[in-house]
């Protein structure tokens, strides 16, 4: 039977695959073990050699990054270093490998402190090699998992030095003072907050009265940027965002309720006969949400794993509606018009219609990125606006 050779012949592939990947992890396990190399790139400062996977010295990055630590031992902060890179227009980490690639690369980054603090605490300088930080649980998937910081493969004297160790931990003593400034606040909207002006991520710092979010370009660079973003509460955006997403929410609570009395007021035209069939089917209509599907994936705006969810949903909606047409009778019998409409993307949204208080789930369902310009103009750029754009042309079709 042809259904059963398909079966059998994805269950041996399945396996097949499983068996390689495992043998993959255990020889690249095995490498680390030997103090090799065997990360995708270089650090900053090292390169790799063709067909090697041996750490060498760059010595126009390494100059850099022993400027950094002189910086650092002389007293300079963190920030002050970043400011004087950026006036010197020295690149980044991230550009400097596209302009080895790129001679004409011209820079696009700038210099931070959260960039310099990489660069000190980077063991990588005084010659160790720390690798197995992450692994990925599940073959096929895209997110990855930190691995307890004792269970890292960590060898000593595995490449050339460009910091003596002396050096290097001289600098890590000027952290104590200022760490918690870095720690993680654990704050709702980390990652989301962008300025509005620079396009840059903001900062977060913690004070009495809570956490309050700000933007530090004009400190890095003056001449490139003119924004002076103040001190914003979280407290006072999440409220902001909170109320926003409930004005959506009560917007999709009354759409359903349209779309709803639409489709039985068709479904009684149909039957009285008074009304000819849609000319799009409900096929046409789930392709065109797969299709969209799709898109999303391919730009990056959903993961893999729900993508891939929520296209075995819409394919079990299409041979549910394929059997139907084909069971009915001369094909142009009585269609369910409620397949037309994506109301399990609504009902996914109104699952949170009386949630009290904005929560991570909610933040992640919604919104895409903020863009913060003062304390009274915010851009919020939803994710679900190609969907929402398909359910009201749902209802157009109906109507």
């Amino acid at each position: 039977m042809p259904g059963i050779e398909i079966a059998v012949k994805n269950i041996m592939n399945s396996y097949m695959s499983y068996e390689q990947s495992f043998k993959v992890k255990q020889s690249i396990y095995e490498q680390r073990q030997w103090g090799v190399h065997v990360g995708a790139s270089s650090p900053y400062g090292y390169y790799k050699k063709p067909r090697s996977n041996k750490l060498y010295v760059d010595s126009v990055a390494a100059e850099i990054v022993q400027r950094i630590f002189r910086y650092t031992l002389e007293g300079k902060g963190r920030m002050e270093i970043a400011r004087l890179l950026n006036m010197e227009n020295v690149f980044t980490p991230g550009d400097y490998k596209k302009s080895k690639r790129n001679p004409d690369y011209v820079k696009k980054k700038e210099w931070t402190d959260a960039t310099v603090i990489y660069v000190l605490k980077n063991k990588a300088y005084i010659g160790t090699l720390i690798s197995g930080r992450n692994y990925r649980p599940e073959m096929g998937k895209r997110y990855v998992k930190r691995v307890p910081e004792e269970e890292w493969v960590v060898m000593g004297n595995a490449h050339e030095a460009i910091i003596p160790e002396k050096d290097f931990y001289a600098a890590q003593k000027t952290f104590k003072e200022y760490d918690h400034l870095f720690e993680g606040t654990g704050e709702l909207l980390s990652g989301l907050l962008s300025c509005g002006h620079c396009r840059r991520a903001l900062l977060s710092r913690k004070k009495r009265t809570g956490i309050f979010y700000y933007c530090d370009s004009h400190r890095i660079n003056p001449e490139r940027y003119q924004c002076n973003l103040e001190y914003i509460s979280s407290d006072d955006l999440e409220e902001v965002i909170f109320q926003v997403i409930r004005m959506k929410i009560k917007v999709m609570a009354d759409l359903k309720k349209m779309l709803q009395k639409t489709v039985a007021l068709k479904k009684m035209r149909l039957m009285d006969g008074d009304e000819p069939i849609l000319i799009e089917t409900p096929e046409g209509q789930l392709k065109k949400q797969k299709k969209i599907l799709y898109e999303r994936y391919r730009n990056g705006s959903i993961e893999l794993e729900h993508y891939l969810k929520e296209k075995e949903r819409i394919n079990a909606k299409l041979v549910k509606s394929s059997k139907e047409r084909e069971d009915s009778e001369n094909g142009e019998s009585y269609r369910n018009q409620e397949d037309i409409v994506n109301f399990d993307f609504i009902d996914s949204l109104l699952c949170f219609e009386n949630h009290n208080e904005l929560n991570q789930e909610m933040l992640q369902t919604f919104i895409k990125r903020i863009y913060v310009y003062d304390k009274k103009h915010i851009e919020i750029v939803f994710r679900c606006e190609d969907e929402f754009e398909a359910v009201i042309k749902d209802m157009e079709n109906l109507i």
